[in-house]
């Protein structure tokens, strides 16, 4: 940084838009479907009519529709220098990305195909201290977090949006593909994150001797719902039971006014029951010498890691050893004169 020696910092972003999330190869059939729509002016609706959306609708057949992408990046550091002996960094990192699957049955319906959207943020800060010639240390704490939803292509995880009775199914003409308006029928979200902290020590034990010894910790929280039909989340009876979830709450109301509206949504829970959210912790011990002498270098560590949830705990213990030899290659280059 100008006029400031003893800070540093760095910052990149990236955004991204790709057209074909996944390229391959069309055929000729395909490719001609997409330019003429000759199928899909033929499909009608349960009145014997056409669905006007797709009447004169061409598409570019260079490559398959709805197979996009766009992703966002940003990253930043920063170094500040405390003294002789003392460094602060931290940085962080984030991205989201959405984009939307192309799935073949969805074909004359290719606003309701899958939708994803992914979200990382982390972030850290360490610290490094020299206590002396010998001697040094470093703590750091860092943050990760990461969530995925996937959904229809409109509604997405506006869960009120989904209900449909019913769901439009197959053209029985060409039963190959929905029909549209057809409600992709599956609603899946998780999300997870972790805090921890991290610390380790090292120091010359005397000349052929460095000794270093540290350990970290790590709590997670745990997400996840999916609902196997959230199209029947609607109506005098919504669908309370077909669906997995911890960590988070389904919410329906009935407008008292008309008891066949129904909206629902999802909160976070925060209980500690069997339904809450999932709180598995992990740490993890280790110890390492280097010995050192006459280009001969001994390495030997051993490190012990214990990880617990609500149904079990594990504890894993390794230790290694090493041998390596330093050596000087000597070339010796001649040159012969005539």
């Amino acid at each position: 940084m100008a006029g400031r020696e003893d800070l540093t910092f760095y910052v990149s972003g990236e955004r991204r838009w790709q057209r074909d999330r996944s390229p391959t190869t069309l055929s000729d059939e395909f490719k001609n479907e997409l330019k003429t729509n000759t199928l899909g002016s033929t499909l009608v609706d349960s009145n014997g009519d056409p669905f006007p959306e797709l009447q004169g609708r061409s598409l570019n057949d260079a490559f398959k529709p709805v197979e996009l992408e766009l992703r966002v990046h940003a990253q930043g550091k920063v170094s500040w220098q405390l003294g002789d002996n003392i460094t602060l960094k931290a940085g962080g990192l984030g991205s989201q990305e959405n984009w939307q699957q192309y799935v073949h049955t969805y074909l004359y319906d290719l606003g309701h195909s899958p939708r994803y959207e992914d979200r990382n943020q982390s972030y850290y800060v360490t610290g490094n201290h020299v206590l002396n010639t010998k001697s040094f240390y470093s703590v750091g704490f860092n943050f990760f977090q990461t969530l995925r939803k996937r959904g229809d292509g409109l509604a997405f995880d506006r869960l009120t949006e989904y209900y449909r009775d019913p769901n439009p199914l197959f053209d029985t003409n060409l039963p190959l593909f929905w029909e549209p308006g057809h409600v992709f029928d599956d609603y899946l979200q998780r999300k997870s994150s972790y805090w921890g902290v991290q610390g380790n020590c090292t120091t010359q034990l005397n000349h052929y001797n460095q000794f270093k010894v540290g350990g970290d910790f790590q709590r997670h929280t745990l997400r996840y719902f999916d609902h196997y039909f959230p199209v029947q989340l609607g109506g005098s009876r919504p669908n309370l039971d077909d669906y997995d979830a911890y960590g988070y709450d389904l919410v329906v109301d009935r407008d008292p006014a008309e008891t066949s509206r129904t909206s629902a949504s999802m909160k976070n829970n925060h209980s500690s029951e069997s339904d809450g959210p999932k709180h598995p912790t992990t740490w993890s011990l280790f110890g390492q010498d280097k010995f050192e002498y006459e280009g001969v270098i001994v390495n030997g560590a051993s490190a012990s890691t214990t990880s617990t949830s609500t149904r079990r705990r594990w504890r894993r213990s390794s230790s290694r050893s090493g041998i390596r030899m330093r050596s000087a290659i000597c070339r010796t280059r001649s040159r012969a004169r005539t």
